[in-house]
C-alpha cells in the first residue's frame, strides 16, 4: 500500500496524481492511495484511488473513463457513478462515491477480476 503515488496510464493520456500544496485552498487539495496485490508472484489487482478530492475526483474519473471508452470500447457495465470494463485478460472499474470526493480505478487480472458486487463504488 502506498500512500499520494502517482499514476499514467492508457499511453500516458491520463494521470492521477496528489495536490497537496499548501498555498490552493483545502477543497483545492487532494490525495491518493494505491494498493497492489500479488498472488503467485504475479500482479493480480491494483487499486488506485484518488481521495477527497471535491473537484479531482469527478474531474479524474471523467478523464479516466474516457480515456478508457477510447481505447476499450464501450463499457460492459455502465451506471452513474460506475463504469467497467472485462476484458479477456483483465476488468477494469472506475467508480466514484455519492458524494463525488473519492474516486477508485480498480485493474485486475482477468483470473482476479472483482465481482460486480465488490466494495468498488
Amino acid at each position: 500500500e502506498a500512500a499520494d503515488p502517482r499514476i499514467a496510464c492508457f499511453g500516458g493520456t491520463v494521470e492521477i496524481y496528489p495536490c497537496q500544496h499548501g498555498y490552493l485552498d483545502p477543497d483545492r487539495r487532494w490525495s491518493t492511495g494505491c494498493r497492489i496485490t500479488v498472488r503467485a508472484d504475479r500482479i493480480a489487482v491494483m487499486e488506485f484511488r484518488v481521495i477527497e478530492g471535491v473537484y479531482a475526483a469527478g474531474n479524474l474519473y471523467e478523464r479516466f473513463t474516457d480515456a478508457a471508452r477510447e481505447r476499450l470500447g464501450e463499457p460492459t457495465e455502465s451506471g452513474r457513478r460506475r463504469q467497467g470494463w472485462r476484458l479477456p485478460t483483465a476488468s477494469v472499474t472506475a467508480a466514484i462515491d455519492r458524494e463525488l470526493l473519492n474516486a477508485t480505478f480498480l485493474l485486475a487480472a482477468a483470473d482476479r477480476a472483482p465481482a460486480r458486487d465488490s466494495a468498488v463504488g
